[in-house]
């Protein structure tokens, strides 16, 4: 994959300015070791933690490009609900789906799904 070819890398700006991949992270490991110095990236801005735990799971979901294991997802969304051990599978089922995140997550993942559709 080209620099060209490669999909954005979406970052989150959080309150303290710091910014956290929510999309990208294994592109950016292989960015990283094949010396690039710069990445397309979309940059958001406010989520908390657990939005970007979800928006990494959803986006992880829908997109092809993909290389998660069913348990790096697993482990995003335990980030995302720090109760979902103690969750039942109907409650875990609920949590899991797109139309019950919040309305800055799934806008983003619609946003890019679509982007990558439209490309």
């Amino acid at each position: 994959m080209s620099k060209k070819t490669m999909p954005a890398i979406i970052v989150n700006r959080r309150q303290d300015g710091t910014l956290s991949v929510i999309d990208g992270q294994h592109r950016a490991a292989a960015a990283k070791q094949l010396g690039w110095e710069t990445l397309t990236c979309i940059v958001v801005e406010g989520l908390s933690v657990q939005e970007e735990a979800l928006a990494c799971y959803h986006l992880n979901r829908a997109t092809s490009y993909t290389g998660w294991t069913e348990e790096e997802l697993e482990k995003t969304i335990r980030a995302a609900y720090p109760t979902w051990t103690s969750m039942s599978d109907q409650e875990r089922a609920a949590a899991v789906r797109l139309e019950n995140a919040p309305y800055s997550v799934r806008s983003l993942v619609e946003h890019v799904t679509d982007e990558l559709t439209n490309h």
